[in-house]
């Protein structure tokens, strides 16, 4: 099998906490470095370095949709809701990149929410899609998979008695994955959190 080789190395962790003050430093000198943003919604992306720079990256991953809503026959029975997408996983790394490295990938899209009344007899409505899967890469080798979160369960409405019913339960959370090569990648995660109701995509500080 090849050797993977990756060009980037480790700095302190409060590089980023410390830029403002290193850009001020820097702005007075005639080799100072540009620092700036690179952001990517959802599709494909490349980012790579103009300098031998460290990387604040940070990924959010996609949702899931929410599930069906329930009626049942009696019309004085209330709609019961589906259940939202689960909240949105979001990753933020460190990486010292060089001019040698190019980071780049996919980044999934949110579900479509369920938008349809479901007649239902002693069963739970459609549950929503999960988000799409998100990928990133260095150098074209495939380093970290994020996945959506799940969709909500539809909204439940039993048959008989004096029909019993349930709204739908929140999706799962979204996750991720990094394939072997990530211990030798240079890497380093810095924070897992979450969110509901963004817009997913990657956002690189240098």
């Amino acid at each position: 099998s090849s050797n993977v080789t990756f060009n980037g190395v480790l700095v302190e962790d409060d590089y980023f906490t410390n830029l403002e003050l290193s850009n001020n430093q820097q702005n007075s000198q005639s080799n100072s470095i540009e620092h700036g943003i690179f952001e990517s919604e959802v599709g494909s992306f490349e980012f790579s370095p103009q300098s031998n720079i460290p990387l604040e990256i940070t990924i959010t991953g996609s949702m899931g949709g929410n599930g069906c809503e329930a009626k049942i026959w009696t019309s004085s029975n209330p709609i019961k809701y589906g259940g939202d997408g689960g909240d949105q996983i979001v990753l933020k790394f460190l990486f010292f990149a060089s001019t040698d490295d190019t980071i780049s990938g996919n980044i999934g899209e949110n579900a479509a929410d369920c938008d349809i009344i479901e007649e239902v007899c002693s069963q739970w409505a459609s549950s929503g899609e999960s988000g799409e899967t998100s990928l990133i890469s260095i150098n074209g080798i495939n380093l970290i998979e994020i996945l959506g979160s799940g969709g909500g369960q539809g909204g439940w409405f039993s048959c008989s008695g004096n029909f019993p019913s349930y709204n739908g339960s929140q999706g799962g959370q979204g996750s991720y994955n990094v394939t072997q090569n990530y211990n030798n990648s240079g890497l380093i995660l810095m924070d897992v959190n979450y969110t509901i109701n963004q817009t997913p995509g990657i956002i690189i500080r240098y």
